[in-house]
């Protein structure tokens, strides 16, 4: 058995193990059920597939999930009530192409090994805690999305670094502190939000920052300098 796909029933636990029952299943789908509790309890060494969507899943994402399936391509939980802090052990990863964690419609496509331009969309959760500095430290990221979170503290000045990124969201946050100035860095932005946190300060009138709408940095009442209001 390689593939078992157990969709639209009423299964209400999600601690049966059953990779302990046959070492070569390599597809899991349990999509639409009744599960609950933590998003992995077991290992399973040729996993390449998990969709758990449409649950009850709660908590957060194990910080050991890639070693738990050292083989994961395709992770799919949208549909879920995860929360907790984003782990930055998701960049370990190295086999993974799909990561969805988020309504229908939202879909990341990681390259294999990370040798091309990759993504990251997380929103539409309760993740908490700080945005992972590890993020900061992937070139080919081109697309980063944590927006609709519960995030906190303050934007990484090394999310400079992210040279290739395009599409920048991290709106509906609690955020807070000052923009760094190396995101004006950023040459390649095509959509920047950062609406709907606690940011202060001006923003850097320097690259990029200053072409985007004020709907990009609206709900800061902190916040000042064009697009918005002049700083005073």
């Amino acid at each position: 058995l390689e593939a078992l796909d157990l969709s639209c029933n009423m299964f209400i636990s999600s601690n049966t193990n059953i990779c302990l029952l046959n070492s070569r299943l390599e597809s899991l789908v349990l999509v639409y059920n009744r599960l609950h509790g933590p998003v992995l309890s077991f290992h399973c060494d040729n996993l390449q597939m998990l969709d758990l969507s449409l649950n009850s899943m709660t908590g957060s994402l194990p910080e050991d999930i890639c070693s738990r399936l050292p083989k994961l391509q395709h992770l799919i939980l949208w549909g879920n009530n995860l929360e907790g802090r984003i782990p930055p052990t998701i960049g370990d990863c190295s086999e993974l192409v799909t990561l969805h964690l988020t309504p229908p419609g939202f879909n990341i496509y990681l390259t294999p090994n990370h040798t091309s331009h990759w993504c990251i969309d997380i929103s539409f959760n309760s993740f908490t805690g700080t945005i992972p500095t590890e993020f900061c430290a992937t070139q080919n990221l081109y697309w980063l999305n944590l927006a609709h979170n519960l995030l906190t503290g303050a934007i990484p000045s090394t999310m400079g670094n992210l040279k290739n990124i395009e599409w920048l969201d991290l709106s509906q946050n609690q955020l807070e502190s000052q923009i760094p100035g190396s995101l004006a860095d950023l040459t390649f932005l095509k959509y920047f939000n950062i609406s709907h946190n606690r940011l202060l300060g001006g923003i850097p009138q320097a690259g990029q920052l200053p072409v985007f709408p004020a709907s990009s940095y609206e709900g800061n009442p902190g916040l000042c300098g064009i697009p918005l209001a002049e700083c005073q």
